[in-house]
């Protein structure tokens, strides 16, 4: 289902985004932030999140459907991009991927390692500009190394399966 876009920004909202700009005016928004300010931000901005009474699903709603031009918005979509984009490069390079495809390749009953790699990187884009959402498939421990990989939502592995023709 399609979320309907909006163009007026309660003051919640309105409060959050200037929170936002007061953080990310502190850094300069590139691919070259390490995953330890990235997740510094990230934590930053939970904390907006709350303190303006919003939820995730807010923010997102925020993200995908704010319809007017505005730098805030554009920065904080860029913020997610970069920090989920990263996150993904970790678990790529991490022994965690080899377990997990794996594992993952005997959910799928595949003996194809590369396409069932491809199909969970397909749900892994599927996220790229989501708020929170890699978190909850990509798990990081304090050292930001990759804790657990898993996929808890049933509509994942459908997605995944589709792609597989299973």
């Amino acid at each position: 289902m399609e979320s309907k876009k909006f163009v007026n920004l309660t003051s919640n909202y309105k409060n959050f985004l200037l929170d936002c700009e007061n953080i990310f005016k502190l850094v300069e928004l590139n691919d070259s932030l390490s995953i330890e300010k990235l997740n510094e931000l990230h934590m930053a901005i939970n904390l907006c999140i709350q303190s303006n009474e919003l939820q995730i699903s807010d923010i997102n709603h925020l993200i995908q459907n704010y319809s007017k031009p505005n730098d805030q918005v554009n920065n904080l979509k860029k913020f997610v991009y970069l920090r989920n984009y990263l996150i993904i490069k970790i678990l790529l390079r991490s022994s965690k991927w080899k377990d997990f495809i794996s594992k993952l390749k005997i959910k799928c009953n595949s003996t194809n390692t590369k396409d069932v790699e491809n199909a969970f990187i397909k749900l892994l884009e599927k996220y790229l500009g989501i708020w929170n959402t890699i978190d909850k498939i990509i798990n990081l421990d304090k050292r930001n190394n990759i804790k657990i990989v898993e996929i808890i939502d049933p509509d994942d592995y459908s997605f995944i399966f589709n792609i597989l023709k299973i």
